[in-house]
């Protein structure tokens, strides 16, 4: 095998450039590499293309994926996760400031939870589907009272 790959390999050298002698560890294990892979592409045409294909689809989702960090915002109200209780049990907070870190990434941010406030990791936090912009927006929708509406 290893004389076919070296034959092989003469073939496109120059005269001067060739090879001879008895085939090194290298050219062995090339030429076993090739076959390896010749074998490989001729029984499996089909499995690259998939790959490609799939890897292609990863990459288009890498491209979708938000950070917490651009899902959060200050004022939004947000549950504070906690492992060692069920998520009804999570208590509520608002979002007060981000706290970058030496790299300009947000990973530690002051949330206020009643009258106190608390640095927390920004991955045990939990958006509420109603931020805190589209809360004003809904108060400005029904600014009418209790009064007024009975």
């Amino acid at each position: 095998m290893a004389w076919i790959f070296r034959f092989y390999n003469n073939i496109r050298k120059q005269q001067n450039d060739r090879d001879f002698g008895d085939p090194n560890t290298q050219e062995t294990d090339a030429a076993k590499r090739a076959v390896l892979k010749i074998v490989q592409t001729q029984s499996f045409p089909n499995e690259t293309n998939s790959l490609i294909s799939q890897m292609q689809m990863l990459d288009q989702l890498g491209n979708f994926a938000q950070s917490q960090e651009d899902v959060i915002k200050e004022g939004d109200t947000i549950l504070i996760g906690d492992t060692n209780s069920k998520r009804i049990y999570w208590p509520l907070a608002k979002v007060m400031k981000f706290i970058p870190g030496r790299d300009g990434r947000v990973r530690v941010v002051e949330v206020s939870t009643g009258g106190s406030s608390f640095l927390r990791p920004i991955q045990r936090l939990y958006p509420l589907e109603v931020s805190g912009d589209d809360r004003k927006v809904w108060q400005k929708r029904n600014t009418k009272t209790v009064d007024d509406r009975v």
